[in-house]
């Protein structure tokens, strides 16, 4: 038996939702024991509260935009050893416990301390890349056995950058079992998503399209408090052709009733639409790696960006005459038997 570890964070939703669809595959084509670990969370602080600092620092974009590139360069090997001393004593520890053949990283920050520890313990390392475009200097450093990327969009940036170096495979961005499962679709409404946290704009948005007659859901994750608001405002107005819901475990079925997603571009959400074919309207990306998904979305004609929340109705209207055209010109549901292959030969 070869038991598989996946190691995820909690810094953005790619990263976790990655490490769940690469557990689904797993689970799905080659049946061994997999077991998946938030090591940030586990790890010192003030590493342990890395979702926070994300969430805080999203918040700010300009703030945000300071950090990704202060450390996207030759510099960010500089704060690799800070991060081994933070991070190296949990991922030892898990290691010694599962003693796993293969692991798999969604998060750049523990390749380098897999690379220290991987000639006593005797893995393989695969890396997978959760960003299209824009791709951070960390997820090409040394240490990974495989580097797993998302798209060939992907592969060209990297190679431009002259980024890509050791071994890789362009497989796909890796989607949720639900996704792979759905036969049906339908064009039935506009959906408005804010995440899980309910994060991003949806309360601009909501003002800015309420009056469109044509039908919209809002998922508001787990943000009761803008649920709550909308829904006021929803049987104050008595808008009827409007749906708000919270958190659901159900977002595939949504998504792939939809006509078209509003939507913050993160690499899982601009994964996910792309994989059903449903046109993603990318709204406040952030800089850096958003910003890099965007230029996928506009390049494959897999979305479109609107810079500005009152120019939302107009472009939403000339999607539903059929005046903007998306076109999928690279498919992450095409690399699905690849991804198959790829994890039976494990």
């Amino acid at each position: 038996m070869k038991n598989f570890l996946i190691l995820i964070s909690s810094t953005g939703a790619g990263h976790k939702i990655a490490g769940i669809s690469i557990k689904n595959l797993l689970e799905d084509f080659k049946g061994e024991k997999t077991f998946i670990f938030d090591v940030l969370k586990k790890s010192k602080f003030p590493f342990s509260i890395s979702d926070k600092i994300y969430y805080f620092l999203a918040n700010y974009p300009s703030l945000w935009k300071f950090f990704f590139y202060l450390s996207n360069n030759e510099s960010y090997k500089k704060f690799v050893k800070i991060q081994n001393f933070f991070l190296k004593d949990i991922i030892r520890s898990i290691i010694k416990e599962i003693r796993p053949k293969v692991i798999f990283s969604t998060h750049p920050f523990y390749v380098p301390i897999l690379y220290e520890l991987k000639g006593k313990y005797k893995f393989k390392v695969i890396s997978v890349i959760t960003d299209f475009g824009e791709i951070h200097k960390a997820w090409t450093v040394e240490g990974y056995d495989l580097l797993w990327l998302p798209s060939e969009y992907s592969k060209k940036e990297l190679e431009r950058n002259k980024s890509l170096k050791g071994n890789f495979e362009v497989l796909g961005y890796p989607v949720r079992r639900g996704f792979r499962k759905i036969s049906s679709f339908s064009n039935n409404y506009i959906l408005v998503m804010g995440g899980g946290r309910g994060a991003g704009p949806i309360f601009h948005v909501f003002k800015e399209l309420k009056n469109l007659n044509f039908k919209q859901l809002y998922v508001c994750g787990t943000n009761v408090k803008i649920e709550k608001k909308l829904l006021n405002i929803k049987e104050k107005e008595e808008l009827h052709q409007i749906q708000i819901i919270g958190y659901t475990e159900k977002i595939h079925d949504l998504m792939s009733n939809s006509l078209a997603i509003i939507s913050k571009p993160g690499g899982s959400t601009v994964a996910e639409c792309n994989y059903l074919q449903k046109p993603l309207i990318a709204i406040d990306p952030l800089p850096g790696q958003e910003t890099g998904n965007t230029k996928f979305l506009e390049s494959t004609g897999s979305g479109i960006l609107v810079d500005k929340i009152e120019n939302l109705t107009n472009i939403v209207k000339d999607i539903l005459k059929g005046k903007i055209k998306f076109e999928f010109i690279e498919k992450i549901k095409d690399y699905d038997e690849k991804q198959k292959k790829f994890i039976k030969s494990l």
